[in-house]
């Protein structure tokens, strides 16, 4: 079993060492699965996994995936990078030793959340999905060609070191190539969607850069069991919105079948 801890620790999944963090102990009758967005880290969350863990008396986990932040390092994305994941994700959840658990996922780490939950249905109990990507649209290219322009042009936004160090702008022309290469210019999940069985809350703020409101319908059409939230604010509205988001999903857990 994972054990809590209050510093970020280390462990081989994936056949990568990878860093991660658990609040909370193995009483807890949900462990819920925090996956980052697509340049995110542990940190990216801030105080998040530790406020649902106090407040809904669940355990958390939070991981760096493989490049990212304290994890082993990489120097390329392939296309299917978020497909690619699931079965590391897979592992991780096997070593809480719980049958089935929760996942709270943004950006590229809610892609990967959706389809976990379409490839394992018996050991994904509910998904938060915040901001995923279902689909390449010209939002998403646009915005992360402004962050390639600003590595172009010398500036390096300072939330890349403190999440990744010295290998963050590496990371970002590496994650940048594969989303803006050829070969993922058609990359779609949406035939994946309808095979999502358990309950997911679907949030995106109505000023995402990164995405636009299609995203969201898209889930809302084909996955079965879904509730819409489209809140104000911008690619990260768990952030923006604070207590409010702690209240709203923790409302979603207490109404989503235990197992």
């Amino acid at each position: 079993m994972l054990l809590e801890g209050s510093e970020p620790r280390f462990r081989t999944f994936g056949g990568h060492s990878l860093r991660f963090l658990v609040h909370g102990d193995g009483s807890a009758q949900r462990t819920v699965v925090f996956l980052h967005d697509g340049l995110g880290a542990i940190e990216s969350w801030k105080t998040i996994p530790r406020e649902f863990s106090t407040e809904c008396s669940v355990r958390t986990l939070i991981y760096d995936r493989w490049g990212y932040g304290g994890s082993e390092a990489r120097t390329f994305f392939a296309a299917g990078f978020m497909e690619a994941e699931v079965p590391t994700l897979m592992e991780i959840i096997d070593a809480t030793e719980m049958g089935s658990v929760d996942l709270v996922g943004h950006s590229d780490g809610a892609t990967i959340a959706l389809l976990a939950a379409a490839w394992h249905p018996n050991r994904i109990r509910s998904v938060v999905s915040i901001a995923a990507h279902t689909f390449v649209e010209a939002e998403t290219t646009k915005s992360i060609e402004a962050l390639q322009d600003q590595l172009n042009t010398g500036v390096t936004p300072s939330w890349l070191g403190r999440l990744h160090g010295d290998r963050g702008e590496s990371l970002l022309e590496a994650w940048a190539e594969v989303w803006l290469g050829g070969s993922h210019a058609e990359w779609d999940a949406r035939s994946e969607l309808s095979q999502v069985a358990c309950p997911v809350l679907a949030v995106e703020g109505d000023n995402d850069g990164f995405g636009s409101d299609k995203q969201l319908e898209v889930i809302g059409q084909l996955v079965p069991n879904t509730e819409i939230w489209r809140v104000h604010g911008g690619h990260a509205p768990h952030h923006e919105l604070g207590d409010a988001f702690i209240r709203r999903v923790g409302d979603f857990w207490s109404r989503t079948q235990t197992t």
